[in-house]
């Protein structure tokens, strides 16, 4: 790296957990308000996505080798929002946000094989510390068991893991960042428009949404897929200039950026407020929490 790519690759690895922490609000939010069923849901997103999917190739060159492999790791990433989604629909938004912290364990094993990155004795403390910071927030939502709750972020985190990878993969290969973002996004995309025609169920589901909501709806929905075009463009390109595991550990700043927003919107539009408890019992359980796993995350970074 050279001495000015610190300081930039910081800024990108903290711009994206903020986009993506303000997209897991409005998943959240239609989750709760609009459609329980994502499959549905991500129609809508889908198709409104590929406007801009069709038009940035008239201006940009997006040819890539590793199309194909980032469409199959995409593919296995849609598979694991569709489970995020399910997630989202029966624990607090922020506390869902703590299986990002076991998919920094994950990609730190995927840096060290892959990539030569290192792991040491500190990352390992590091990574205990994380996964207890995990169980803490778990055990205390006593209404979900700890070892689901356990399973369901792992499960989050495996399915997400292969979509980084090859992102890196990619770029060490000399893809353009812009490149490896379209067709990140491509292959997260494609899906969405197709799967929910297999069933009569989610046909009817997509008329019954569209009856049911109005422009509002429409504008939230585009609002979300800008906000989620730039989380993956500023990680894609913190990806480039910094360490997976590095940037992976920034990135779990994002639960505080979840709270904050999901604080916004229920104090000034709470028609529209996310699944979030925020009381001062659970804001300061999760707090404590969050604190853990950043230790935990320190380690990860300093190792």
């Amino acid at each position: 790296m050279s001495a000015r790519l610190p300081a930039m690759w910081l800024v990108f690895a903290l711009a994206a957990p903020a986009f993506f922490g303000a997209t897991n609000v409005f998943g959240s939010l239609f989750m709760n308000r609009y459609e329980r069923h994502p499959i549905v849901y991500l129609f809508y997103e889908g198709i409104l996505m590929w406007i801009p999917l069709l038009l940035l190739p008239l201006f940009v060159d997006v040819r890539s080798s590793w199309m194909g492999m980032m469409l199959l790791a995409t593919f296995v990433a849609y598979i694991g929002e569709l489970f995020y989604f399910y997630v989202l629909g029966r624990i607090d938004v922020s506390v869902v946000n703590a299986c990002w912290a076991v998919l920094t364990i994950l990609v730190s094993i995927g840096g060290y094989l892959l990539f030569a990155e290192r792991w040491s004795l500190l990352q390992t403390i590091g990574a205990s510390l994380i996964l207890s910071g995990v169980f803490f927030l778990s055990y205390w939502h006593r209404h979900v068991s700890v070892l689901r709750t356990m399973c369901l972020f792992f499960a989050v985190g495996i399915f997400f893991l292969p979509m980084i990878l090859v992102q890196k993969a990619a770029l060490e290969q000399g893809a353009g960042v812009l490149s490896v973002t379209y067709w990140s996004i491509a292959g997260r995309n494609i899906p969405n428009v197709i799967v929910p025609l297999f069933r009569a169920e989610w046909r009817e589901g997509v008329l019954s949404l569209y009856r049911r909501t109005g422009v509002d709806f429409l504008l939230l929905v585009s609002s979300s897929i800008l906000v989620w075009f730039l989380g993956v463009y500023c990680s894609v390109y913190a990806f480039e200039l910094g360490y997976i595991s590095l940037v992976q550990t920034v990135g779990n700043v994002q639960p505080f950026f979840v709270m904050f927003f999901a604080w916004l919107v229920v104090r000034f539009t709470p028609t529209y407020a996310p699944r979030e408890l925020l009381t001062a019992q659970s804001v300061s359980v999760k707090l404590t929490s969050f604190a853990i796993v950043f230790l935990g995350l320190a380690l990860l970074a300093a190792s």
